[in-house]
């Protein structure tokens, strides 16, 4: 059985925790945040000031809380850019990975403009 703040999962592998630590470069001290990758692995930032490094933490610690581990991997500009998207496509009932798939989504955007607008369309 494993803790809530345990470092190790439920398969045994260690996972990277979100935290700070004093390291040294070219002899000059820096305060370093790690924090977990998804969908493995560990991100890392340096600061030269400890309280920079402490705000830096506390905004990831506020990230996976309400975004999970793998959403804190997303800057704001991309959460901001997948909402946006996201709700240009709520009319189609499509994702963003529908979009992706560019031949797939124009097919059935056209297919859906046509019948609200009273076209049939024949299947492809």
């Amino acid at each position: 059985m494993f803790s809530a703040n345990s470092d190790t999962s439920a398969t045994g592998m260690r996972t990277t925790a979100t935290k700070i630590r004093e390291i040294t470069i070219e002899g000059k001290t820096f305060y370093e945040v790690q924090w977990p990758k998804s969908p493995k692995g560990r991100n890392r930032q340096a600061f030269r000031q400890k309280t920079e490094a402490e705000t830096f933490l506390k905004q990831k610690l506020a990230e996976q809380r309400n975004y999970g581990i793998a959403g804190s991997g997303f800057n704001l500009n991309q959460r901001v850019e997948y909402l946006e998207c996201a709700d240009k496509l709520a009319p189609f009932n499509a994702t963003l990975r529908d979009a992706n798939n560019e031949r797939t989504f124009v097919c059935n955007v056209h297919s859906s403009v046509l019948t609200k607008v009273g076209v049939s369309v024949a299947p492809s």
